[in-house]
């Protein structure tokens, strides 16, 4: 068996809409060249049918067979193992999808909570003294009236069991089901009786029935066509008769509002939660994951919504210690990493964690770290101006927007999260609020020494509370609670204290303590088992209410600058941004060397290229205003009337400029860009699909629950009239400031891939982005990817660069579609060691670019794409060439002097004599002015600097270009320096590379 190893880099790749295991096994040899070590894949689960993500999983005990086999998903790792390349498995412990074909959920609705497992779902039974136990299902479309009406409400003989579905039918034969939709629930076994009126052999199942007597089965048929076609109100009242002996009951989905049934991720009622806590969910969730690990045929894992978990630190060190059972050793570094000690055989493992502005990854938790938005948002405001971000609405939402009242001053971004949190949990988690009031009032009553608190009051501050949170959850799992816990819910208090009547000062000041479970706390000292079971419920849905409240609200509210309406941000730019991009990166380091570093992800709203377009956005606030003006008075016959509100209104307006902005595509050469050479109707499908998500998200117009056609239309053709006309002076005019914003996002997205390739942890690529990717939230960004474009562009720089090295060309890539010819190992460009490798052992990692690729024809050439995947293959092949420099480096910030020292970003990384340094350039409208030609000038430095440190060596190599770079020691300061002019004088960004003689 291989041993592990640390990623050096990882590549997301969305399975399912054609890409499969034998596709991604084509892609290999591509991923390789690029540079990448680990495939890093969506949910490979069998998934509820027609998923388009993977994360509704049904059977988590298999590899989903529309996929491909398993002789094909072994075929793939061997091809990856083949390359010394690994495979990182996003895995769904929080849930799984209700679903005909899911044996576990169905056995609990055939056999209540007598089923063996009822215990691995997070159900409150309702219990009753007719029926006993039962689970409210709040899946019909209306109430059983409305959905017999409608024809969505059925009841079915299935004599029968077809391949892959009803595992468990097929033993005991026919059955009586209750459809809705797509979704079957199972009748009991034996009320078959209640069709047919009979009262003879009551107990006995149906398929015994119809073994003794064949003219059973003839007989419910005619009864359920008759069935059919009955009035409403005799139909209404045998589906009740049918559903009154079994442990389940059929409700509108909309009671969810009132009544808790069971956990849901997020606010979806058919993802039902899982006890993975359990002993049993955990192994029925993870035998596949085990496997897997055991066979040597999966590398590392990416555990999603880990705040959904119960307890996320005990599940993660079950799931070590299970890791540590079956796998199969580590390598030296990586059984130093993080959750394992020296004989554990560690696995790599990181965690979807959402990290507030401020929160740290809990140091305990056994894991190697995050997904890495705290990265994207760390690293994206670095090339924000906090000035122009000020001027483009930085003081808050303003009036007019449909949430202000028109001549009310603006919110702040704070005072928006909170009201959409409070709307969150009124309209999508009452019946979870009302459950866990009803757990408080019952930890409270008639405990000695509580203060006279009305039942109310408890409510009311538990949902304060709960709204004034800054983080996503706490972890308090016992006693004492950690200090970080304590501090955010004393904070949490005081934020609702600031916001809350004076009457419920007591009552916030209580349910705090009993959060913290503060011994001095009389239902805390009184009944601490139970005033722990509260606090571990409670903290289970703070989560989904800040991500339903913030991300997919207050984030769609909020357009004064929508690339910072990102997961995990605070829509915040301090002034010392680069500052703390720093002092993030140094803690990296110290804490979690080899956590994600992502730009972009399957969950992003905006792609990084479209961020990095409309972060320019702040460094011409002027500029922008006045275009929008413009456009405002343009389009304003656009508008339309719905009741009499104009659609679309002010920030919704401004909503639908920015993002044509943000994904306008640029025409590949100049002379082209006055004829579209692109379809502008597909970007106006795209952009009106966007809209309509957003309108939903955002709950104030629409939603998804209750959509306003009307204005949803409205919105689409506002969007259908402003981009109907070619000619029309607002295309015009929008084209032309899109492709001169396009030029300074390029500058800042090749800069950010420098930035990520250089920074503590390991670079995370979403599928596509090693070219410009100007993709919008899901379902957007999971468009197919023209891996057939990338892999002639790998072949291409390929060439050049063995060309270059005085060496035989080697395809990378060849054939139809994604199917990329298998090239050797040697076509690793940059990798370290002997024989084929293109890098000569000793001297380092080579050049990017050769004498047939000059690096100034990759910058003329730019909207194309090509300059970015220039840069991201040389990082990633700089790192894999030398791995322990970036994984147990130094990380050097350095400082600039001169003129233009507050427009570059240079860090450096040092590790045993060698050493990288990057430098890239921030903010640089100020430089060259708006708009300006794609040039790297290096007039523009002047007489600016990067100050390297004395031990340095003399002479760099620059692997964007080849070009050699020498230090100058400067007796006046006794500085040793790298002039900012010689180092950008053929391209924009810098990558150098040295040994220490």
């Amino acid at each position: 068996m291989a041993s592990r190893k640390l990623p050096t880099a990882t590549y997301r790749l969305q399975f399912r809409g054609g890409m499969g295991f034998s596709a991604a096994r084509g892609l290999v040899p591509y991923l390789d060249g690029l540079g990448i070590s680990h495939l890093y894949a969506s949910p490979l689960f069998v998934a509820r049918p027609g998923s388009v993500h993977g994360y509704d999983v049904i059977d988590p005990g298999a590899l989903d067979p529309t996929l491909g086999t398993t002789e094909e998903f072994n075929k793939l790792v061997e091809a990856l193992h083949e390359r010394e390349m690994g495979l990182v498995l996003d895995i769904v412990p929080n849930h799984l999808a209700m679903d005909p074909a899911n044996a576990l959920w169905m056995d609990v609705l055939e056999h209540g909570r007598l089923s063996r497992f009822a215990s691995s779902f997070d159900i409150r039974w309702m219990h009753t003294r007719r029926h006993g136990d039962i689970l409210l299902l709040p899946v019909l479309a209306g109430s059983v009236r409305e959905c017999l009406e409608a024809g969505s409400l059925s009841v079915e003989l299935k004599e029968a069991a077809s391949d892959g579905e009803d595992a468990l039918k097929k033993a005991v034969g026919p059955a009586i089901f209750i459809r809705h939709f797509d979704q079957r629930f199972p009748v009991p076994a034996t009320a078959w009786t209640l069709v047919l009126g009979s009262k003879e052999a009551a107990a006995e199942p149906l398929s015994v029935a119809a073994r003794r007597d064949p003219k059973v089965l003839e007989r419910l048929r005619r009864h359920l066509a008759r069935f059919e076609g009955e009035a409403i109100a005799p139909k209404t009242r045998l589906l009740r008769r049918l559903m009154a002996p079994g442990p389940f009951r059929l409700v509108a989905s909309s009671t969810t509002g009132r009544r808790f049934a069971y956990r849901r991720f997020f606010d979806i009622n058919d993802l039902v939660g899982v006890r993975v806590e359990e002993e049993g969910a955990f192994a029925a969730t993870h035998c596949l994951v085990l496997e897997l690990a055991a066979s040597d045929r999966l590398d590392g894992l990416r555990v999603d919504h880990i705040d959904g978990l119960r307890d996320p630190e005990n599940y993660l060190r079950r799931l070590r210690t299970r890791l540590a059972e079956v796998s199969p050793p580590a390598d030296e570094e990586l059984r130093k990493g993080h959750g394992g000690t020296a004989d554990a055989r560690p696995f790599y493992v990181v965690v979807e964690k959402i990290l507030a502005p401020g929160e740290e990854l809990r140091p305990e938790w056994p894991v190697d770290g995050t997904t890495g938005y705290d990265f994207l948002n760390s690293a994206e405001r670095i090339f924000i101006d906090p000035a122009g971000l000020a001027r483009l609405g930085g003081e808050g939402i303003p009036a007019g927007s449909g949430l202000v009242p028109p001549g009310s001053g603006p919110i702040s971004f704070a005072d928006l999260a909170y009201a959409a949190k409070k709307e969150a949990l009124e309209n999508l988690f009452g019946g979870d609020v009302r459950y866990l009031t009803s757990q408080l009032r019952s930890l409270v009553d008639g405990v000695e020494g509580s203060c006279p608190i009305s039942p109310t009051a408890l409510g009311e501050a538990l949902v304060e509370i709960t709204c004034s949170l800054r983080v996503y959850r706490t972890y308090i799992r016992d006693l004492p609670p950690n200090e970080q816990d304590l501090a955010v819910l004393r904070r949490a208090e005081a934020d609702a204290e600031g916001r809350s009547p004076r009457r419920l000062t007591h009552a916030l000041d209580y349910v705090r303590r009993l959060l913290s479970l503060d011994p001095q706390c009389p239902a805390v000292r009184e009944r601490p088992e139970k005033a722990l079971d509260f606090v571990l419920s409670w903290q289970q849905l703070t989560g989904p209410v800040a991500a339903k409240g913030v991300e997919d609200t207050a984030f769609y509210r909020d357009a004064r600058l929508i690339s910072l309406d990102e997961v995990g941000s605070d829509t915040l730019v301090p002034c010392h941004a680069v500052e703390r991009l720093h002092s993030r990166n140094h803690k990296m380091k110290q804490h979690w060397p080899a956590g994600l570093n992502a730009t972009s992800t399957h969950d992003s709203k905006r792609s990084e290229d479209v961020r990095s377009r409309l972060d320019v956005l702040t460094e011409i606030p002027d500029d922008w205003a006045a275009h929008v003006d413009s456009w405002r008075s343009w389009n304003a016959d656009k508008r339309t009337l719905v009741n009499g509100s104009p659609v679309p209104d002010p920030e919704e307006e401004m909503l639908v400029y920015q993002t044509l902005v943000g994904c306008w595509p640029v025409a590949p050469n100049a002379a082209d860009a006055d004829n579209f050479p692109f379809d502008l109707g597909e970007l106006t499908e795209r952009v009106e699909s966007f809209l309509t998500k957003a309108l939903r998200e955002a709950k104030v117009h629409s939603g998804w629950r209750n959509p306003h056609r009307g204005y949803e239309d409205g919105m689409s053709r506002f969007i259908g009239a402003i981009m109907q006309d070619r000619m029309s002076p607002f295309l015009a005019d929008l084209r032309d400031l899109s492709c001169n914003v396009a030029w300074f996002g390029a500058l800042n997205s090749v800069g950010q891939v420098l930035l990520k390739v250089a920074s503590p942890g390991v670079p995370d690529f979403y599928q596509g982005s090693e070219l410009w990717d100007l993709s919008l939230v899901d379902p957007d960004n999971r468009r197919p990817v023209d891996f057939e474009l990338r892999g002639s562009i790998l072949e291409e720089l390929q060439t050049g660069i063995e060309a270059a090295a005085g060496s035989r060309p080697r395809s990378a890539a060849a054939g139809k579609g994604s199917r990329l010819a298998a090239a050797g190992k040697e076509s690793r460009l940059a990798a370290a060691g002997k024989g084929s490798r293109l890098a000569a052992a000793g001297k380092g990692p080579r050049p990017a670019t050769g004498s047939q690729l000059p690096s100034q024809d990759f910058l003329s050439r730019w909207k194309d794409g090509r300059i970015k995947f220039l840069v991201t293959m040389a990082g990633l092949n700089c790192r894999r060439a030398d791995p322990d420099l970036f994984h147990r480096g130094d990380y050097l910030p350095l400082d600039c002097q001169g003129f233009a020292a507050g427009h570059i970003v240079a860090v450096a990384r040092r590790h045993v004599g060698r050493w990288v340094l990057v430098a890239i350039p921030r903010l640089m409208t100020r430089l060259v002015g708006f708009p300006a030609l794609p040039t790297a000038d290096p007039a523009v430095w002047r007489n600016t600097s990067i100050r390297i440190p004395d031990d340095a060596p003399d002479e760099w190599r620059n692997l964007l270009t080849g070009r050699t770079i020498r230090s100058r020691y400067e007796e006046a300061t006794g500085l040793v320096l790298i002039s900012a002019r010689e180092a950008f004088a053929d391209l924009p960004w810098v990558l150098l590379h040295a040994s220490e003689r």
